[in-house]
C-alpha cells in the first residue's frame, strides 16, 4: 500500500475505499470510451472526406482518359488538357492522377508502359507544335519580305501580274 493511504481500520473504511477505486475505474473506462467514440467519429470523418477526395480524382482520371481518346478526332487539341492534368498534378498533387494511372483496368506493369507510352507521344506532339509554329513564323516572314513573289506563289499567275503593274511598272 503506499505510503499516502492507511490501513483500513474496519470493513467500513475498506468498503469505502473499493467503492472510490471502482468508482475511478468506472470513470476511466466512461473516459475510454468516449475517446474511442471521439477517433471512430474522427476516422469516418476522414474517410468521407478522402471518398470524396476520391470521387474526384476518378472523375479527373476520366477526363484524362477521355482526353487520349479523342486525341485524334480533335486533331491535337485535347492535349491541352492533358498538359493543365500534369500542371494540376504539380500544383495540388493528389488530386490528380499519374500518367498511365488513368487506365485502371491494367495491371501495373502495363500502366508503367502506358506511362512511357504517354510521355513519349506528349513530347512528340510538344516538338511537332513547336515546329509548326517556327514554321509558321518563317513563312509570314518570308511572305513579308516577298510579297510580289509570295502573290505568285500563292494566288495565280494572275495577281502576280497585277501586283507588278502596280508596284513595278517599269518592267
Amino acid at each position: 500500500m503506499p505510503p499516502t493511504q492507511t490501513r483500513p481500520k474496519n470493513q467500513e473504511d475498506f468498503t469505502q475505499i473499493i467503492r472510490e477505486q471502482t468508482r475511478a475505474a468506472r470513470l476511466r473506462e466512461v473516459q475510454n470510451k468516449a475517446k474511442i467514440e471521439r477517433e471512430k467519429a474522427r476516422k469516418k470523418k476522414a474517410k468521407k472526406i478522402a471518398k470524396k477526395g476520391n470521387v474526384t480524382l476518378i472523375m479527373r482520371s476520366r477526363k484524362l482518359r477521355i482526353a487520349w481518346l479523342l486525341l485524334i478526332p480533335t486533331g491535337g487539341a485535347s492535349i491541352f488538357y492533358v498538359h493543365m492534368h500534369i500542371f494540376g498534378r504539380i500544383l495540388f498533387g493528389d488530386t490528380f492522377c499519374k500518367l498511365g494511372e488513368e487506365w485502371t483496368m491494367m495491371s501495373k506493369m502495363m500502366q508503367t508502359v502506358i506511362k512511357i507510352i504517354e510521355i513519349v507521344i506528349i513530347i512528340f506532339l510538344d516538338i511537332l507544335l513547336l515546329v509548326s509554329l517556327l514554321l509558321g513564323v518563317i513563312i509570314i516572314g518570308w511572305i513579308i519580305n516577298n510579297p510580289i513573289t509570295s502573290a505568285s506563289l500563292f494566288a495565280g499567275y494572275g495577281l502576280f501580274e497585277i501586283l507588278k503593274t502596280i508596284y513595278l511598272p517599269w518592267l
